[in-house]
């Protein structure tokens, strides 16, 4: 009689046991889940900054390569000018091949300076909001536009600090380092959106554009 009941108080000591154990699974499954969830998102975040972070650089590497070309393309337009005073006009120098040369450089640079923007950055191009493609297009014509005056051995008339076109090459360059230094848009267009933001910048309409600041 004895062991009978010893062995339903073992068994039922096994019974409870079993059913502690059963309970504690669910727990250690959501800590277990918890865990593995913490760490792969932990990696998500971790590899999204390091993205983040690797794109900041690049663009302002990008940012710095422009305050450049628009230090370059100040510096030749004022050395042009001094040139075309200390020369008369239709006389071919060497001095204006030299000319010519650095002012398509700074252009070809620009260019492609652009080419990577649209290339890598969403840009809008709906009014009423900040149109950046039409922006865009008019800082390109700016920068063409004084390998056209030495081209055509003209002097580039932005003597005055309120020349119209200068300040529009100002504030329109000032809008290219915004959108550099933004970080409104964090995607990236697709192929086809880039081809025609591309095309949309490098549009021969802004040459008008441009022409009829004055």
């Amino acid at each position: 009689m004895y062991m009978l009941f010893h062995d339903v108080g073992t068994l039922s000591d096994s019974e409870l046991l079993r059913q502690e154990f059963i309970k504690a699974i669910p727990g250690a499954l959501i800590t277990a889940i918890g865990a593995l969830l913490a760490l792969w998102v932990g990696k998500r975040v971790s590899h999204f900054w390091a993205v983040r972070q690797k794109q900041r650089e690049l663009e302002l590497t990008v940012l710095n390569e422009f305050y450049g070309l628009y230090g370059e393309f100040i510096s030749l337009r004022r050395l042009w000018n001094r040139h075309k005073e200390q020369t008369s006009k239709g006389s071919s120098t060497p001095g204006n091949q030299t000319f010519l040369e650095k002012a398509a450089d700074i252009e070809a640079r620009m260019e492609g300076l652009l080419v990577k923007l649209a290339a890598e950055r969403k840009l809008s191009s709906i009014p009423p909001n900040e149109n950046d493609i039409d922006n865009l297009g008019l800082l390109r014509q700016a920068f063409q536009s004084l390998r056209e005056k030495i081209r055509d051995d003209e002097v580039m008339e932005w003597g005055r600090s309120d020349h119209p076109q200068y300040v529009a090459f100002k504030s329109l360059s000032s809008k290219l380092a915004t959108i550099l230094l933004s970080d409104r848009n964090d995607e990236r267009p697709s192929a086809d959106d880039a081809v025609n933001q591309i095309k949309g910048i490098t549009d021969n309409r802004h040459e008008k554009r441009w022409d009829n600041i004055k």
